[in-house]
């Protein structure tokens, strides 16, 4: 839009209801799979399936409560999840504490993966 205003479109309650279930499914999957990396003392797969799980979660968070996301920039802190990027700033060399630190963080629900 370069000149004048057009309506802001609403985000659909269908989204609202289907989006996050899909999201925090891609989170919890990434989890695992980092908990697999880890595991291996692979450290850039693990890293890499952790930062997916917490971008995938802002995601669900933020499809939630209705907002649009256009980027990802500033999507962790929109979605309330500044101090998992703080977290992942500073891993341990102990890849499997960083993957329980980060998993509580995110706070998953346990039945992510049930169809409804």
């Amino acid at each position: 839009m370069l000149a004048g205003d057009l309506p802001r479109p609403g985000f659909p309650q269908k989204l609202r209801e289907t989006a996050p279930i899909a999201w925090f499914r891609l989170a919890a999957g990434a989890l695992h799979f980092a908990d697999v990396h880890a595991g291996r003392h692979d450290s850039v797969a693990c890293l890499a399936n952790l930062c997916q799980a917490v971008l995938a979660t802002a995601q669900g968070r933020l499809a939630a409560g209705g907002e649009w996301v256009l980027n990802e920039k500033r999507l962790v802190e929109r979605a309330g999840l500044a101090n998992v990027q703080d977290r992942l700033g500073q891993p341990d060399r102990d890849l499997g504490t960083l993957v329980s630190d980060v998993r509580a963080r995110l706070s998953l629900r346990d039945d992510v993966w049930i169809d409804e």
